[in-house]
């Protein structure tokens, strides 16, 4: 399908790239033709760019990949003709790296519809469809995989328009072979079409009209990086926490001076929910695990469970999830067939003070390329499963879930009773109400103690000096923001070994825990929004998707609160009786 590429000087193609009118592209575009014997479909890429001088497209692992040739093919306003109309894009890769053949893998940044005087209003990810490559993987032919989608769109844009159709691309995120990550490259191209190829206009005999013109695209690149925050107590009960996940990245000051304030973030993700994640010192059940990764445990040399319960009677035996099963143990939550997916190893004495890095977490889902097993099929109440989008905008607030807004007042009576006792303050989330999703960041949010400035920005205090730092490096031409966009439940309690046999625990609590938490894969940024006054401008988003990934740590601190809930039950009742006592005996005295 691939074969040697042809030598072929255009001057035109020459021009333009000394020029530097369209950098390492030369646009140029294909006219359909009715009559054509092979499918353009089928089409061989140097075929389709004969016209094309290769030694103006080097192998150059420095260049930037860009638009060789864009191509309106087949557009008519008669249905059976249209029946042929696709849009392909031909890409000059210059590293020469392969990439992958996977369907959906690569997609194009693309304006998806128009405000009334012509100009983009909001840009979606769309899928592209890979039908060629030279040998050297230089020149790509890709074809809009949608191609009823796009007509629909031109078609809407041309009756407002006179006829003309337009086209927006802002970046193209190529998957390289072996990659675990698309990157994202800048396109910056707009596209205008007038007229019909020979045989698609009114008459069909005419000679082709069709016109393209190429004008730059305004587009903003953006480098993402990941942070998360968790609350205090969860209404959810012991070992829940809420989980608050963030991205931040920098803007140009030059765009918000011309534009206005950052009003809206559009964004994509594929939310999943992890299975059971082990984390433990002791080198045996780790390796028992590591050798059932991706199953029940069946067979396995030791039996795991969380929130293990028993009256002294194999029949009323209960836990939430278990690690190889006995058959007359009850799992509740429809927790029985969850496979366990990841386990990792510490050093530490007492495990639960372990805690597994968001990377290594990364490291061990894309050495698994994902796998089913590493995920529920479902996720949190009230959250969406799956690829989504959505748009953040900076005047909706919203309140996290928090202790502060579901506890009872009697369960918030008895964590400050635990707290006089203990010589402790906990956070009951008084702060949680009214977030800004949006928020710019500026100096005086590390005008404190990294703890306290975390606390202040919902931010991890690991994460705390890595925001610091970006800051600092891109404070004087850019604006830093944080967009909080998803809160979640994060769970995490000690677990109970026995042995499979005799049901008896043979290792101590502090060696096993176990945590499940919501992961954000391929989250990425589509479109930003300014708003200055009533004025709203929507810039395009170049930026390479990543995995958003809390780290894992137990939070021992809520696996007692049951317990101080019963002791602050008795502190009442005991206070309570004592005010009774106490008013009695002011009576008698009376």
């Amino acid at each position: 399908m691939r074969g040697k590429t042809k030598t072929v000087h255009t001057a035109l193609a020459l021009f333009l790239a000394v020029a530097g009118i369209f950098p390492a592209a030369a646009p140029s575009h294909y006219s359909a033709r009715a009559e054509e014997e092979i499918p353009f479909e089928e089409r061989a890429v140097e075929d389709d760019l004969e016209h094309v001088d290769p030694d103006l497209y080097p192998l150059d692992e420095k260049g930037r990949v860009s638009i060789v040739n864009f191509t309106e093919y087949a557009y008519s306003l008669n249905a059976l003709k249209s029946e042929k109309y696709a849009v392909y894009l031909y890409v000059y890769n210059p590293t020469g790296q392969e990439i992958t053949t996977r369907e959906n893998a690569h997609v194009v940044n693309m304006a998806i519809s128009y405000k009334s005087d012509g100009t983009p209003e909001e840009y979606r990810n769309l899928s592209l469809t890979l039908l060629d490559a030279s040998d050297d993987w230089r020149f790509l032919k890709f074809r809009l995989t949608n191609s009823e989608g796009a007509l629909e769109r031109v078609r809407t844009y041309a009756q407002a328009h006179a006829g003309v159709r337009r086209y927006d691309f802002a970046g193209i995120q190529l998957h390289g072979k072996g990659e675990a990550k698309a990157t994202d490259h800048p396109l910056s191209a707009t596209y205008y079409c007038t007229g019909y190829s020979h045989g698609y206009g009114a008459d069909s005999t005419a000679a082709s009209t069709l016109s393209v013109r190429q004008d730059v695209l305004e587009t903003v690149e953006l480098e993402i990086h990941q942070t998360y925050y968790r609350t205090g107590l969860s209404d959810l009960g012991a070992g829940h926490y809420n989980q608050l996940s963030s991205v931040y990245f920098s803007v140009p000051s030059k765009k918000i001076e011309s534009y206005g304030g950052l009003y809206a973030v559009k964004c994509e993700w594929d939310e999943r929910k992890t299975t059971p994640i082990i984390v433990t010192n002791d080198a045996d059940i780790y390796s028992d695990v590591l050798a059932h990764v991706g199953t029940t445990g069946e067979g396995a040399a030791y039996s795991i469970y969380d929130q293990y319960h028993s009256s002294g009677s194999p029949n009323i035996t209960s836990a939430r999830w278990g690690y190889n099963v006995g058959e007359d143990f009850i799992i509740s939550n429809d927790q029985r067939d969850v496979p366990v997916g990841y386990v990792f190893q510490s050093s530490l004495k007492d495990v639960l003070d372990a805690k597994v890095t968001s990377e290594e977490i990364i490291e061990w889902i894309r050495a698994r390329n994902y796998a089913d097993y590493l995920f529920l099929d479902d996720v949190d109440e009230g959250r969406t499963y799956g690829e989504q989008e959505k748009t953040f905008y900076a005047d909706e607030p919203f309140d996290m879930i928090s202790f502060e807004t579901t506890g009872t007042w009697f369960e918030k009576f008895a964590v400050k009773w635990r707290d006089f006792w203990n010589g402790t303050e906990t956070d009951l989330g008084q702060d949680y109400l009214n977030v800004p999703p949006i928020y710019n960041v500026t100096e005086k949010d590390f005008a404190g103690t990294d703890s306290a400035n975390a606390q202040a920005l919902f931010v991890n205090d690991s994460d705390i000096g890595d925001l610091e730092r970006f800051y600092e490096k891109e404070k004087d031409e850019n604006d830093v923001f944080l967009l909080r966009f998803a809160v979640t439940d994060y769970y995490a309690a000690q677990q109970t070994v026995l042995d499979p046999e005799k049901l008896i625990q043979i290792v101590d609590d502090e060696s096993t825990y176990m945590a499940q938490e919501t992961m954000f894969l391929d989250f990425d940024v589509i479109e930003l929004t300014f708003k200055k006054g009533k004025n709203e401008t929507v810039i395009p988003v170049v930026a390479n998707p990543i995995d958003v990934v809390g780290a894992v740590e137990n939070p021992v601190e809520a696996d007692d609160t049951g317990m101080w809930v019963f002791f602050g039950t008795v502190a009442f009742l005991i206070l309570g009786g004592a005010l009774i006592i106490g008013i009695q005996v002011d009576r008698r005295e009376e």
